[in-house]
């Protein structure tokens, strides 16, 4: 940070208050680590704030990834074709 007054974390790498705030932001507001299942057409519905999301399908053996981009937060609706 080009301003150490900004900077979230001191010379030493202790996080300093906003440091904290910000912390507290992501890993309790933004953060999203949903578990869901999809229905019998393996769709899934599923909020998501804005941002770039990476999605995690899993059935038996099988694995897809997929990356979405949420425009704003809202509810997106994902068919990942994995029923169950």
């Amino acid at each position: 940070m080009w301003r150490p007054n900004g900077a979230m974390f001191r010379n030493d790498w202790t996080i300093k208050p906003n440091g904290k705030i910000g912390e507290e932001l992501v890993r309790r507001e933004w953060w999203n680590s949903e578990i869901a299942q999809t229905n019998a057409a393996g769709i899934v519905s599923l909020w998501a704030f804005h941002g770039i999301h990476k999605i995690k399908a899993e059935a038996g053996d099988s694995i897809r990834l997929r990356q979405i981009e949420a425009k704003q937060d809202r509810e997106i609706v994902l068919a990942l074709g994995m029923g169950g």
